[in-house]
């Protein structure tokens, strides 16, 4: 099964990113994290990659700078819409991830893999502790209508989602929950989980050291 993972970034000093974490800690340090979280995101793709030979690629999606696949103008669900489409065209399957989850791991992916590749069920999701979700993936995408209809960055936007779903008798299955980062409270939570890694690849210690100096 060929697989593309669609990952989802803005480009430092053209985008406005990270604007809540900012009123917390400044828009300097806010872009100082985004950047670390983007490597680090960006390392554990490549080395996931790398473990499964040529069945994997990457896709850059952003709304502005270089990137394979453009969501300029595009909300979020019409970006996942196209992204995930774009990836079905060349692919088998799609992984779609973010940027604000540095501590995404090799097993998340295995697990989304595994359960892609037995064809349980057509989507799957990473919810996200605060009511989103950092990871969608499936072999078939959800019509444009019902990916433009949730609202986004809210406390229920995964169950508005799923709950479309259901509607419309599309099956799913969840994976790990994580936590991303949208506020300065979530970085305590970040410090504290990368703490208790054994797994760590070289720019999550990078970013647990940050994590320290800023605490």
């Amino acid at each position: 099964m060929k697989i593309g993972i669609g990952i989802f970034a803005k480009t430092i000093g053209k985008s406005q990113l990270k604007t809540r974490l900012a009123q917390s800690i400044g828009k300097k340090m806010a872009e100082d994290f985004y950047g670390l979280s983007i490597k680090s995101v960006e390392e554990v793709a490549c080395f996931f990659c790398k473990q499964n030979e040529n069945n994997i690629s990457i896709y850059w999606a952003k709304p502005k700078g270089d990137c394979d696949i453009s969501t300029s103008g595009l909300s979020l669900g019409a970006s996942m819409h196209k992204v995930a489409n774009t990836i079905l065209s060349e692919n088998d399957a799609y992984i779609l991830i973010g940027t604000d989850i540095p501590q995404l791991n090799i097993n998340i992916l295995n697990n989304t893999v595994k359960n892609l590749q037995a064809h349980l069920k057509p989507l799957i999701f990473g919810p996200c502790t605060d009511g989103g979700f950092y990871l969608m993936a499936g072999t078939f995408v959800p019509d444009l209508g019902t990916m433009e209809s949730v609202e986004y960055s809210q406390s229920n936007t995964l169950a508005q989602l799923l709950s479309k779903l259901k509607n419309k008798n599309i099956d799913y299955c969840l994976i790990e929950s994580l936590s991303d980062v949208d506020i300065g409270e979530d970085l305590y939570l970040l410090l504290e989980h990368l703490k208790s890694r054994k797994d760590l690849l070289l720019n999550q210690n990078i970013i647990l050291e940050w994590l320290k100096n800023l605490a």
